[in-house]
This record gives structure tokens, C-alpha cells and sequence, in this order.
């Protein structure tokens, strides 16, 4: 993800059959090459939700950041989880969802990194019943 532009990426996941709707939690991994100072990055998620029939032009959730601070090259770091977030649409179980990932990179405070940043993956929480 550059340091200069915000770019996302999207996965779409069905949810799982144990999934009964509300707020969900996200933790990210990532990495970052050699860059001497200003370590902080700021992932963001958002997600909307679709069941059978549902139009699929819709806007996507409000984004939840989560802010970490990398610094050596190539080391795993892992982020805190976000505050909750809520998905666009009436998510249940089954539902398909499309969650966009982001990197803050307007966020002069909390997104300091010099170079790109490389996600790893999401790990996503979400409540069961």
C-alpha cells in the first residue's frame, strides 16, 4: 500500500453460518522494506453486506482504523484490533460480504511510514451464536 495515495483491496466472503450479525473486529498483518524513520501506518476496513436478491450497487460501511508501528525491515507486525465496525447493509448468516481494506495514508499523525507497506492479511472477529 503506497505512502502517498489511499489504495484498497477487496475480499468477498461468505459469512458463516454461526455469524449472527452486529459489529465486527479486525487485527492486521503487515510488513514493511528498510526505511530509517517514521514507522506508523493506519489500516483501515469497511464492509457491506449482500443476501440473495440484493442489489450489488451499494455503498460500503464506515472505515475503522487501527494504528501500529513497524520499524525493522521485513519483520512481522501485527496491529490492534479496531474499534467496531459496523457493515453496511442488514448482514446474517450466509450473507456474501465485501470488505475493503485501506491504508491511511492521509493521516499525517498516525501514518508516518516513509515507504510502502505490505499487508499480509486481516484477521477479522465476528460474533457467533
Amino acid at each position: 500500500f503506497d505512502k502517498d495515495t489511499i489504495e484498497y483491496a477487496y475480499a468477498n466472503v461468505p459469512m458463516p453460518d454461526d455469524y449472527t450479525g452486529g459489529a465486527i473486529y479486525a487485527k492486521f498483518y503487515w510488513l514493511h522494506p528498510a526505511t530509517t524513520t517514521n514507522f506508523g501506518v493506519s489500516w483501515g476496513l469497511q464492509a457491506v453486506s449482500f443476501s440473495d436478491d440484493d442489489t450489488l450497487d451499494a455503498a460500503q460501511g464506515t472505515a475503522k482504523y487501527a494504528n501500529d508501528t513497524g520499524g525493522t525491515t521485513s519483520d512481522l507486525y501485527i496491529s490492534p484490533m479496531t474499534d467496531a465496525i459496523t457493515i453496511a447493509g442488514t448482514p446474517v448468516a450466509g450473507d456474501l460480504v465485501q470488505f475493503r481494506v485501506s491504508r491511511k495514508a492521509d493521516d499525517a499523525t498516525n501514518d508516518t511510514l516513509a515507504v510502502d507497506a505490505y499487508l499480509l492479511g486481516a484477521m477479522i472477529w465476528y460474533p457467533v451464536g
